[in-house]
Order: C-alpha cells, then structure tokens, then sequence
C-alpha cells in the first residue's frame, strides 16, 4: 500500500484504523494523478475551444469530407443507405392522427380524413415540386447522418405558388446556405444564427446562392425555418457531421485497401526465370549472330506453349507476402466506420460470419441507435413540419373539423417507421398476436409499424370479410385455416412431428 510518512505514523500511533484510511484514500489519489499524467511524458491532446469555436472551422469541412467519402467510397454509401433504410423506411414516417371529441371519443371520420388529406400532399411537399415527402425525409435522415444538419425553410400562405390543395410547403437547403464562420459579437450574431435573450435563436443569416461572389446573407426569422441537427455538446449551436470520429480510420481503411490491392496484384503475377544452356541473344546485335544460335525472347500469354533446349530450366518466383493478414485488419476498420455512424455491420459488408445469437445482438444494439435518430427526426422535423401543414389545412378550410372536436387535440398523432425484422416470421407473428391479445399492442399501431395504411388495410380486410359471409364461405375457411396453423411446440416454433 505504500510507505506512511511523518503525518500517518502519528495518527496510526494514536488510531490504526484512521492511518490505513488516510493511506488507501493517498492511493486513490495518486492513481487519479497518475491517470492524467501517464508513464510516457506525453499527455493526451485536449479540446480547449468552445463548441461554437469548433464549429466555425470545423462544422462545414467536416461535412465536406464526408460527402466526398460517400461519393467515392462504398462501404459510406452503403452504410448511409443502411440508416435510412432503417430509420425512414421506403415510404417515409407513417403519421396515425388522433383528434379527440369534447367526450373523449377519438374524432375517427376527421382523423382519416387528415391522413387521407396528408398522403395526398406528400406528393407536392417540397416547393420545388421534384421532391416528394418521403424522398424529403429520407434525403434529411441522410444529411444529418453525413453533414451534421440540415435546414428547412417553411412557407404557409402570404401567396406563394403551391402546388397542392393545402398552401404550405417546405424547402429543404443543406448546411452550407447558413455560414457557420459568420460571426458579429456586437449584434450576437455566432455561426451565422442571430441570438436573443437566454441565447435563443432570433433567425438565421440564409446565402441563397452559394455561387455568388459576395453576396449579402438574407435573414430568416425562426418560425420560417427548421433546424434539424446532430448534437454533441450543449453549447453547440451547429450539428456535427457522425462521421466525424471515424473520418480518420475511414482514411486509413481505403489506404490500406489501395496498398493491399497493389499487392495482390503483385502477387498474381509470375516471374519466369529461363536458364538458357544454348546461345545467347542480345538486342542490337543481330548481325553478330548466326541462325543457328537465334534465340525467341519469351513472352506470357494465355495457355502457354514454350519449345526449349534439352539442358534449359524454368523457375518461377511469386510472391504473396501480407495478404493473408489484410483482411482481419480491414473488417476491424470496418467496424469501427460502420458502429461510428450507426449502422449494422454484417448487413453493410455482408460479412455474417457470426452466430445466431451474436448476429441478433448486433441487431438489437444497433436498433436502438435507429430509434433515437427517428424520434430526433420526429421532434425537429416531421412533427413541426405536420402540426405546420395541419394548421393551414384547417385554416384553408381544405379540412373541416367536426364541431364538437378538442381544439387542444387537434395536432396529436403519433408517428412510426420501420420494425426491426425478425429472422424468424412465424414467431414475429405470434408475438403481435399475443401483445394484440393482451392488450398491448393495437392492431391499426402493428399495421403503421409496417410501413402500411392502417385506413386502407382495415377498409380492405372489412370488404373481404363482407364480401366472405355473402358468398357463405367462413365455416369452410375457418376449416381451411385450422387444419394449416403451424402446430408449435414450447422450444423452437417448430412443427410437431
């Protein structure tokens, strides 16, 4: 434990218990000094500079560089592709409104008639009329991810030329159009946004074109834009790209592919070494020998036939050095791209070397990475964007509520994405069953968790049943089904035999 100076030994003298205290707690101490001061001399590098400082010379090259990996590198598209797949879905974040009557009652005509209104307007959401509302959800998701953040601008009425019925849309711009290096501390200007009291945002400074040669920012106030970002530090106004901690090892990575590739380029090629025992034949000295001792210089082609003198040897040499080793090192690097940027590892490289088990876990652990990033798309921009639309639905009578509707549950919806896949279908199934049954799940949240239309589903699953007992044909379909029910044991999910 140490040796006890002057001080211990006289407060072991008068109390042992308190002098092995004070030395375990002077060994404690120690550790944590020596934590920070390690054996080499050298301590770790520090940040020192304020998020905001950071983000004025790092927040727009760092997004830079990561969209030039995902332009020219595989595996980030890939793993991009793979968060978004997972996060939006194909047909972007379900909405399920849920207006109240005054009696508590769920306004269930309203409640489709505002999805019905909502799927219709996804066709023209964007003001540039190109892009649609899922194809704007996940190019955001995507951004995020890549650049840190991203802006989008709001228009409601005062005018404008909308598309569609409802006169809202949005317009989506990337980081770069708001200057994080524009900075005014005498008007509270840091990072291209205009602050106020309690350091809230007041607007933001908008450069509609970047190709411009010094042109004047615009200013936005707040309300008009939604800034959707990727958070790290509290005091940070700016999103950081998450690529951000893997940009080296994603360097390092193609590097090592470029050095391992030339290699085995190398290696697949033979050298021949032919030990002549005849004659000799030099370049440029063709008058100097005879026909007789003309020897053909060798070349390789494909299927090779080669006429030798008897005494003649062949040796070839090859090499292979290294690239036995390559790929424990690269999937190493690989999993700490894809775990940096949150994506599944196994379904990015298609490497799925592991159990069963190992494989799920990898699933479940990077699931939850999934969640978090859809509830941050939900709260910045899909239900500001939605409760927006909404408003102006209702404003522009394109929606007429009922008159005994919950004003103050007009803009509650829940919203939903993708599930996280099962290997196993029939146990997926039987799980929704059984939360269906004891109460736990609703039916209409299962179908939105598919990516499905709960209206359209149920409107089709009550026409077919309909259509079922007109033709007086349940008794023999429920024959039908009970005879096919997988018959399941408590183990596996397995037929009995």
């Amino acid at each position: 434990m140490g040796s006890m100076n002057f001080i211990d030994r006289i407060v072991a003298y008068r109390d042992p218990e308190k002098g092995l205290a004070r030395m375990a707690a002077r060994k404690k101490l120690n550790a944590s000094y020596e934590a920070l001061t390690p054996k080499t001399g050298k301590r770790p590098p520090r940040e020192k500079k304020l998020a905001k400082e950071l983000a004025k010379i790092s927040q727009l090259p760092l997004a830079q560089q990561a969209r030039w990996f995902e332009e020219n590198y595989p595996i980030i598209a890939t793993a991009l592709d793979e968060v978004v797949k997972n996060v939006i879905g194909a047909d972007g974040l379900i909405v399920q409104p849920q207006p109240k009557l005054k009696d508590g009652s769920v306004a269930t005509d309203f409640a489709k008639q505002i999805q019905k209104a909502y799927e219709k307007s996804a066709r023209t959401w964007c003001m540039d009329g190109r892009t649609s509302r899922p194809d704007s959800e996940q190019l955001i998701c995507r951004a995020i991810v890549r650049d840190g953040e991203i802006f989008s601008r709001i228009y409601a009425f005062d005018g404008h030329d909308y598309l569609g019925d409802v006169p809202f849309g949005i317009e989506p711009f990337e980081c770069d159009h708001i200057p994080a290096d524009l900075y005014d501390k005498k008007n509270n200007i840091i990072n291209g946004f205009k602050l106020g009291e309690y350091n809230r945002t007041k607007g933001y400074y908008f450069v509609p074109d970047l190709t411009a040669f010094a042109q004047k920012p615009l200013f936005v106030e707040v309300q008009s834009v939604l800034h959707t970002r990727w958070q790290t530090r509290i005091g940070g106004l700016r999103g950081i790209s998450k690529l951000a901690p893997a940009l080296l090892s994603i360097h390092n990575l193609k590097e090592y592919e470029d050095a391992v590739r030339l290699g085995r380029l190398v290696a697949a090629r033979i050298v021949l070494v032919h030990k002549k025992a005849g004659g000799q034949y030099v370049p440029g000295q063709d008058d100097e020998v005879e026909d007789a001792e003309y020897d053909e210089p060798l070349s390789f082609e494909y299927g090779n036939v080669l006429e030798a003198n008897k005494n003649d040897e062949f040796q070839t040499l090859e090499s292979a050095k290294g690239a036995e080793s390559a790929d424990v090192y690269m999937q190493h690097q690989q999993r700490n791209v894809t775990g940096t940027i949150g994506a599944n590892n196994s379904a990015v490289t298609g490497i799925y070397n592991k159990s069963y088990s190992a494989q799920r876990q990898e699933m479940i652990d990077r699931w939850a990475g999934y969640i978090i990033l859809r509830a941050l798309m939900v709260r910045q921009h899909v239900r500001p964007a939605y409760e927006g639309w909404l408003n102006a639905a209702t404003l522009s009578r394109t929606l007429v509520p009922p008159k005994d509707l919950d004003w103050s549950t007009l803009y509650d919806a829940s919203f939903t994405g993708p599930v996280m896949p099962w290997i196993d279908p029939y146990k997926e199934a039987a799980s929704i069953k059984m939360l269906k049954e004891i109460g736990m799940l609703p039916l209409t949240l299962a179908l939105a968790q598919r990516g499905l239309d709960v209206s359209s589903i149920l409107e089709m699953y009550k026409q077919e049943k309909d259509e079922i007992e007109r033709l007086e044909l349940t008794e023999l379909l429920s024959m039908v089904a009970d005879e096919n029910t997988n018959k399941t044991d408590s183990k596996d999910g397995k037929k009995d035999e």
